[in-house]
């Protein structure tokens, strides 16, 4: 006969009680910790406007990837393997198509079409179909040529950011409905400091001496556009854009006709073209930021969309004459 157990037999103690309900407490809150941990969202956001209103509307609750590398030019990104592995686990990525960035799209729409968002596209939020309206990248343009190539800098008009916002936090809220007054909550919010802002850029140019706004390329016609200006680009949309010397001419010709007394360049491209356009009508030379990535120090300091924004519009303001 085998040995008996003496479980049956010995009286379980208040100090046995004790250290049964502790190990069970540790365990029970070893394992709410744990599904804590786990319940949080893990999203990748093509670059920083987009990783800026997601990390905003999902506050503690999300994990967010910037895919584009702080102080790296947007349109140029290609993701090295450590993101790809991210993107594999992601839950859900935004991002914006047709070509902004195609070397992120790619790997981008390689990942399931349940999880990818693109924020061109339209999207149902609360019953009603939402979509960014985009212009055509000629269609604001002193001197350029008309063309049907899309405009993507849609951020650059707060409108559109809102626009945005409701779109992402209707996708968050689907993957996880028990959050959704948290993340309704963080988005209106931010969409009432976009509508100020928004609000800043209706009201600071109502009064200027001059409404051309001459930049180093193409990317603020959705601004421009809000703030009933006129852009004078003098490259493309896109960095890379090449000027030639009939059209530099033509420009040049222009901008001292316009009276114009700024050329903006973007920090974020290395380019001696706008210097060059700027000694021969003698104008200054000053600093616009599109807002496609931000820096360390940027961070560091605490700036964010709304406070670049905020810095453009007092560098317009000082360059147009406004009052």
């Amino acid at each position: 006969m085998g040995r008996k157990s003496s479980l049956g037999k010995t009286p379980i103690g208040k100090a046995s009680i004790g250290s049964l309900i502790a190990v069970s407490a540790a365990a029970l809150l070893g394992a709410c910790s744990s599904s804590a941990q786990t319940s949080v969202i893990s999203v990748s956001a093509s670059f920083y406007p987009i990783a800026e209103i997601v990390r905003t509307v999902g506050g503690n609750e999300i994990d967010v990837q910037d895919l584009t590398p702080i102080g790296h030019d947007a349109h140029d990104t290609e993701l090295t393997a450590k993101q790809l592995q991210r993107l594999e686990k992601s839950s859900i990525i935004f991002y914006f198509g047709d070509d902004f960035q195609p070397g992120s799209q790619k790997a981008i729409e390689s990942q399931s079409s349940q999880k990818i968002v693109d924020l061109f596209e339209p999207s149902t939020v609360n019953g009603k179909e939402l979509v960014v309206p985009r212009i055509s990248i000629d269609s604001t343009c002193q001197g350029c040529e008309s063309g049907k190539e899309l405009d993507p800098h849609v951020w650059l008009n707060p409108s559109h950011m809102i626009t945005l916002t409701q779109i992402v936090q209707e996708r968050l809220s689907q993957l996880a409905p028990q959050k959704r007054d948290f993340f309704v909550s963080r988005a209106t919010t931010y969409m009432n400091q976009l509508s100020e802002l928004g609000e800043l850029i209706d009201s600071s140019f109502q009064r200027c001496e001059s409404t051309i706004l001459a930049t180093e390329h193409n990317s603020f016609g959705y601004f421009t556009s809000r703030a009933k200006l006129s852009p004078l680009p003098l490259a493309g949309y896109s960095p890379d854009q090449s000027v030639s010397g009939k059209e530099l001419t033509s420009l040049t010709a222009l901008l001292k006709k316009s009276n114009v007394s700024t050329v903006f360049d973007e920090p974020s491209l290395a380019s001696d073209l706008v210097k060059q356009v700027a000694n021969s009508i003698g104008a200054q030379v000053d600093s616009l930021n599109a807002v496609e990535s931000i820096t360390d120090e940027q961070l560091s300091a605490g700036e964010s969309y709304i406070s670049i924004m905020k810095d453009n519009i007092q560098k317009m303001k000082k360059a147009l004459r406004c009052s």
